[in-house]
C-alpha cells in the first residue's frame, strides 16, 4: 500500500511467509478493525506515520515494529503470542514517537529483552491504560525493556505476571 493516507480496514491478513502488513513511507496510514495473525515475520511493520486501532495482532514472529522517525498510535488493540529476540509484542525504534492506549499486550516471549514491549535507545513513548501481562524475556524486561536513552512514560497501566521482570530500564 503506498499513498498519502492508505486505510486497511476490516481485513484479515494471515499465514503469509513475510510480514503481514508493511507500511513503507506511505503518509499517514490507518489499520483499523483488522486481524493480523500467523505471519512469518512482523505482524505490522510501520515505516511511516501510522494509526493502529481496534486490531488483533497475534501469533506472528513479532507483533508491531515501528522504525524510523515516525509517529505511531496503537489503541484498543490486543498484541499476543509473538516470539522473537527483542520486543516480541511491540518495538519502538530509535527516533520514533509511540502512543499506546487501552491495549492488551500478553503472552509474548523474547529470547533476549522486552517480551511485551522493547524501547530502543532514542525512542519516545507514552503507554496509558494498558495491560501488560504474561510476557517473558530470557534476560530482562519480561513486560517492558527500555534501552539506554529510551524515553517512555507509563501511566495508569497494569504490568503483572511477567517473567524476568516487569519493567527494566538500562542506564
Amino acid at each position: 500500500v503506498n499513498s498519502d493516507k492508505p486505510t486497511i480496514e476490516y481485513c484479515t491478513v494471515s499465514n503469509n511467509d513475510g510480514s503481514g502488513v508493511v507500511l513503507d513511507e506511505c503518509g499517514d496510514a490507518i489499520v483499523k478493525n483488522c486481524k493480523v495473525s500467523g505471519n512469518g515475520d512482523k505482524g505490522v511493520d510501520c515505516r511511516s506515520n501510522a494509526t493502529i486501532e481496534s486490531c488483533e495482532i497475534s501469533d506472528n514472529l513479532s507483533g508491531i515494529y515501528s522504525s524510523g522517525d515516525y509517529n505511531t498510535t496503537i489503541s484498543n488493540s490486543t498484541v499476543s503470542g509473538h516470539s522473537t529476540t527483542y520486543g516480541a509484542g511491540i518495538v519502538c525504534g530509535s527516533g520514533d514517537q509511540l502512543v499506546i492506549t487501552r491495549c492488551t499486550i500478553v503472552n509474548n516471549s523474547a529470547s533476549m529483552e522486552g517480551g511485551g514491549i522493547y524501547f530502543e535507545s532514542g525512542s519516545n513513548a507514552t503507554i496509558s491504560h494498558c495491560t501488560i501481562s504474561g510476557n517473558s524475556a530470557r534476560n530482562n524486561g519480561g513486560g517492558v525493556a527500555c534501552d539506554y536513552r529510551a524515553n517512555p512514560t507509563l501511566v495508569n497501566s497494569s504490568v503483572t505476571n511477567n517473567t524476568n521482570g516487569g519493567v527494566w530500564v538500562s542506564v
